[in-house]
């Protein structure tokens, strides 16, 4: 499925392409009626800030331990997500520190 930006004010936005953004602050949501999804996109992305607290980062995610809550066929999800993509801090600094330079709990 498509995913939905929520923009505030102006309501759920459907994203066609990366390019058209809205400005103002946004959020990334899943649909309502698939519960299993939303969880596994929450787990993955809090996995994110999880692993850059515990000092985690793309080039060791290899050490991270396995959990099971999805079922056996994702017992590596955290590993591979950090392993591809790099704790919250790397993401950050990668995509957007060059615009909006982190302070803070951001």
């Amino acid at each position: 499925s498509i995913p939905y930006f929520y923009g505030g004010a102006s309501g759920p936005l459907v994203q066609d392409t990366v390019s058209v953004i809205p400005e103002g602050a946004l959020s990334l949501v899943t649909r309502e009626d698939d519960s299993q999804w939303s969880d596994f996109v929450f787990w993955v992305v809090s996995a994110t800030f999880i692993a850059e607290e515990e000092f985690i980062t793309q080039k060791i995610s290899k050490d991270m331990v396995g959990i099971s809550a999805f079922g056996p066929s994702f017992v590596d999800m955290h590993r591979h997500a950090i392993g591809s993509v790099g704790n919250y801090g790397e993401i950050y600094s990668r995509n957007v520190e060059s615009i909006v330079p982190r302070q803070g709990r951001n």
